[in-house]
């Protein structure tokens, strides 16, 4: 596995992370409940296509 590649995983992981539910979260997301990332589902896009971005180029060298 190549370090891209790892960190690729690690993008979409966090990705992952932004849209679970948590009670304690300050604000509502957009999808209209108090998720891990009050920017969800926007910063889920960005953190995909961040890994899918960094994967790429990974797999190109």
């Amino acid at each position: 596995m190549s370090i891209a590649t790892i960190v690729a995983v690690m993008f979409a992981l966090a990705a992952i992370i932004t849209v679970l539910p948590r009670r304690s979260a300050p604000k509502k997301s957009s999808l209209g409940y108090r998720a891990v990332c009050s920017f969800a589902p926007m910063s889920t896009a960005v953190l995909l296509v961040t890994a899918g971005i960094v994967w790429l180029i990974g797999s190109l060298t």
